[in-house]
């Protein structure tokens, strides 16, 4: 008699250590950061996972006009901000969670911390940006997400519904 493990056991095994507990979407409430969400939202269901929904803000005591009232009250409208739009989207509320993040450091660099902070199995990005920063900006953000990131980070591309 055969002892070794029949290849739908080994399979089994593999599938359930690569489940998808913990998905990031880092979003600036852009349509395509939103569109790259409902995807994250869609897998995380799909997977068994959860979604953390974050929006980084710059520190605004970098500047001198600034406070610390001054960036609880702005974290706070980013708070209430991210809640309002993951409310208006058609995921499951049960598995999405919101996170707000004060930038100290570079948007890429919080957005790394934060997936690390939380344990991610993936960061969802959209692949391309229609931002006023354009979109050399964003490849250069989504580059250095993916050099510092402690997951895979999985690009979403944004012509698709």
């Amino acid at each position: 008699m055969n002892n070794a493990p029949s290849v739908k056991s080994r399979a089994s095994r593999h599938d359930e250590s690569f489940r998808l507990k913990t998905i990031l979407a880092p979003v600036d409430f852009s349509e395509d950061a939103m569109r790259a969400f409902r995807y994250a939202a869609h897998l995380a269901e799909a997977s068994g996972g959860k979604v953390i929904v974050l929006n980084v803000v710059e520190n605004p005591l970098v500047y001198p006009a600034f406070s610390a009232g001054d960036q609880e009250r702005i974290a706070g409208e980013a708070q209430r901000k991210l809640y309002q739009a993951c409310q208006a989207e058609p995921a499951n509320s049960d598995d999405v969670e919101t996170m707000v993040r004060v930038g100290v450091d570079s948007v890429a660099e919080e957005i790394a911390l934060a997936a690390r902070d939380v344990a991610a199995d993936l960061i969802i990005l959209p692949a391309r940006h229609r931002a006023l920063l354009g979109r050399t900006f964003f490849a250069n953000t989504a580059d250095k997400i993916a050099r510092h990131a402690p997951c895979p980070v999985l690009m979403v591309p944004v012509d698709q519904p």
